[in-house]
């Protein structure tokens, strides 16, 4: 029996993920969102209720997508993430049909992979982690679990980003840094020093502003 897609959560991030979904013809059965009334339609997918019809199913029998984007002061899509698979639940990712990786890449099958996103040889996308609309990972790049690359970025060539950082619109990674786990580094800036984790930077040349 094919397993069922369902999609948690349809606000901006969701529904851009809705869209990948869809051009590559990738069944989505339903959303789950308590923010949104039920049997509200979205690009033709119907709101089917919230968390309580996903606990009425089999983990076996579906699969989830996070359509969880950014929020601030919370990390919900790692949250989500975390609280489903631990219960036995698979997610699914998406990958935009205009979005050029290279064959020699590794990513999860829950990474989301946005239009016109540039992947090249030898970059790894963990769990969870978001590439967003025309950002550009060179070479031997690691992107870590839950991680968040904001569209427009550049990360140059062998660069690390640890879990769940965030990086914004814009921000350019010089090459080889490592950014620490939950990071954020703001619109616009350039980051030209390894980043430790739990700090925020902006700027150009980037320094910290909070810790």
């Amino acid at each position: 029996m094919e397993r069922k897609n369902y999609l948690i959560a349809c606000g901006g991030h969701g529904r851009v993920l809705l869209d990948t979904l869809l051009l590559n013809q990738v069944n989505v059965d339903g959303i789950i969102d308590p923010n949104m009334k039920e049997g509200t339609q979205v690009f033709g997918i119907t709101v089917i209720g919230d968390d309580s019809f996903i606990l009425s199913l089999n983990p076996s029998e579906i699969r989830l997508i996070n359509g969880i984007g950014v929020q601030k002061n919370t990390n919900k899509r790692k949250e989500i993430y975390e609280e489903w698979t631990f219960l036995g639940y698979e997610f699914l990712g998406g990958i935009h049909p205009s979005a050029l990786i290279s064959s020699e890449c590794s990513l999860s099958s829950s990474a989301q992979i946005m239009a016109g996103a540039v992947l090249q040889n030898r970059v790894i996308i963990k769990d969870n982690a978001v590439i967003n609309t025309r950002a550009s990972i060179d070479h031997d790049c690691s992107i870590g679990k839950h991680a968040f690359v904001s569209p427009g970025a550049i990360v140059c060539g062998g660069v690390t980003i640890g879990d769940s950082a965030f990086v914004g619109a814009g921000a350019i990674l010089l090459p080889g840094l490592i950014i620490g786990e939950n990071a954020v580094i703001g619109a616009g800036a350039v980051v030209t020093k390894n980043v430790p984790p739990n700090v925020c930077l902006t700027g150009n040349p980037a320094r910290i502003v909070k810790s």
